[in-house]
């Protein structure tokens, strides 16, 4: 049997409306990708993100649908290096999304093939378990410190708790109370300058125990920023104008000793986020591989890719899956702050049952 490509649109519910600073969400939209051989099945997904990403989800369809001919007949010619899906994904010329969702497709089906751990198809050196940051889901200020407590009680050594006006003068003292671990406070550009130099102010008591400040303002306003770093003595984060590697490279020279956020769905995969990491690095900068809110596929994938990078990066953020509602398995289990693959040894391809 020839292998054959499908894509299909997929809508996930969130658990609990998702607030952040642009706005309450309760659906993701994604495209779920299928390779089947007769044989073996590799998955994936694209995960285009409005405000996030250029491209809505029925143009990265009709894109991996395009470029399925291509990639099938590679899928039946035998050549499973990594380099040679590099090389077929650099050539299709695809919005990263798309390469994305197409990059674990191909990866999950020669890891089934191989009887491999898809991380290991990337990396044979990859192990099959990871610390990630836990997530304080806020949707009101009241919920503030128990959202805290209720992520550190798991084990997470590293919190990241979203940003709004209304949260700001309780912030220092939920820190505050929450012992034994480091936090990282995501704004999304999303305050005012005047809310801005008010949580600066906050922070000041506690900067000891912020890792770094997300996004708290355009990185253009540089006169905010070296407002914000000099009132707060916070280190920052980059994520949202981390759109790609010419962005990144901006962000480095202006910014060289800030944390620059790593969005394995946004940039296209391993082979981008590989090589831009390592650019990142050899320059002596920090990088944090975040999801960006996938489904049970993309998140799979994205820890995947995560673990292929093993100590090149920082705690990553990829505690994002209790956020989506779906009868879907990632294959993964979380105890204790850490994702680990379900079952001993790593069982092949990516665990992701559809």
């Amino acid at each position: 049997m020839a292998t054959e490509l499908t894509v299909r649109a997929v809508e996930l519910a969130y658990r609990q409306p998702l607030r952040t600073g642009h706005g309450v969400y309760s659906r993701r939209s994604l495209a779920v990708v299928r390779l089947d051989d007769g044989q073996h099945i590799g998955w994936g997904e694209a995960a285009p993100l409005a405000g996030w990403t250029p491209d809505p989800v029925a143009d990265i369809i009709a894109a991996i649908k395009d470029a399925g001919p291509e990639v099938c007949q590679f899928a039946d010619c035998g050549d499973t290096g990594l380099a040679a899906v590099n090389q077929l994904l650099d050539k299709l010329n695809l919005p990263a999304t798309a390469r994305f969702g197409l990059e674990g497709a191909i990866v999950n089906l020669i890891a089934s093939r191989q009887q491999l751990p898809a991380a290991q198809v990337l990396n044979p050196a990859a192990g099959c378990s990871m610390p990630v940051n836990g997530l304080a889901a806020v949707s009101a200020a009241a919920e503030l410190d128990a959202a805290v407590h209720q992520s550190i009680d798991p084990g997470f050594t590293v919190i990241k708790v979203k940003i709004t006006a209304d949260v700001i003068t309780r912030i220092s003292d939920a820190i505050k109370t929450a012992r034994g671990v480091a936090f990282r406070l995501d704004c999304n550009n999303s305050l005012s300058p005047q809310q801005l130099l008010s949580l600066a102010g906050e922070l000041d008591a506690v900067r000891d125990r912020i890792e770094y400040v997300e996004d708290p303002v355009d990185w253009r306003s540089r006169e905010l920023v070296d407002q914000f770093r000099a009132r707060s003595g916070c280190r920052l984060a980059w994520d949202q104008s981390a759109a790609d590697r010419h962005s990144i490279s901006q962000l480095m020279q202006e910014f060289p000793d800030d944390t620059i956020i790593v969005k394995p769905s946004r940039l296209g995969g391993y082979g981008p986020v590989r090589d831009i990491v390592r650019q990142i690095r050899s320059t002596g900068g920090n990088c944090v591989l975040t999801s960006m809110i996938e489904g049970p596929i993309g998140l799979r994938h994205c820890f995947d890719i995560s673990c292929a990078l093993g100590d090149e990066q920082g705690v990553p953020g990829l505690g994002t899956g209790k956020l989506l509602a779906h009868d879907g398995s990632d294959g993964l289990s979380l105890a204790r702050g850490t994702l680990t693959v379900v079952g001993r040894p790593c069982p092949p391809g990516s665990g992701v049952l559809s």
